[in-house]
């Protein structure tokens, strides 16, 4: 190392500063001022958006039975919505590096609300159903995706796990409401492409939350990288 620095014309280091211990924020931080809209309004997208992604992924097979196929050919639907949530996922992975992340996300929301509902309106083969469940799987996974890479750019290095952690942890709790909502909507009777529209809207909400954020509340996010 020394001869590195040498090099670099810097004086030799005659040993290494103390490391300093990690150390997790209180929860109190990621509810300061500075960060409490960003704290809440990506917890909240969070929430929204995963109570229509595990809607997709849970009541998938089930839907596809009542419709008149088998059981096996809803586990073949479910396959293709997997397919295509990995596509979605890495696409918008790629498509960081040249598109501002906040656009691709809501854009990926927006999307997938739509994907939902269309998903509700019944199709004439299997093989039309299983694409729009594919397309359906990739704009919902591709906007989880995106969210990921928001709650890391959201919150300040001191902050991040802690905001990121309380984020996921609570935006978790989607999936059970997905699944209790509609059980619910089932029971009471209402057709599917009216469960649909209103489970399509938690990605519907998630993207109007993420576009109340300010540009200055999300730093580098409105902007792709060099």
């Amino acid at each position: 190392m020394n001869r590195s620095l040498a090099r670099l014309g810097q004086a030799p280091v005659a040993q290494l500063p103390p490391a300093v211990p990690a150390s997790r924020a209180p929860m109190a931080a990621i509810f300061a001022p500075g960060l409490r809209a960003t704290t809440l309004l990506v917890t909240l997208a969070y929430f929204l958006h995963i109570t229509t992604y595990y809607f997709v992924l849970k009541w998938v097979p089930k839907l596809v039975v009542d419709m008149g196929y088998t059981a096996a050919a809803g586990a073949g639907v479910l396959v293709w919505a997997n397919v295509g949530s990995v596509c979605g996922g890495s696409l918008v992975g790629l498509l960081s590096r040249r598109v501002s992340i906040k656009t691709l996300t809501i854009g990926s929301m927006l999307a997938a609300a739509l994907m939902v509902t269309l998903f509700g309106q019944g199709w004439g083969s299997l093989a039309q159903l299983s694409l729009v469940c594919a397309f359906t799987g990739f704009c919902a996974h591709g906007g989880v995706v995106g969210l990921f890479a928001l709650l890391a750019r959201g919150f300040p290095t001191a902050t991040r796990a802690t905001g990121t952690g309380f984020a996921i942890g609570v935006g978790r709790g989607g999936a059970v409401v997905a699944l209790i909502v509609s059980g619910f909507l089932m029971r009471a009777g209402l057709g599917l492409p009216l469960i649909a529209l209103l489970m399509g809207s938690g990605s519907l909400l998630a993207a109007l939350a993420l576009a109340l954020l300010r540009s200055q509340r999300l730093r580098g996010v409105d902007s792709p990288p060099d």
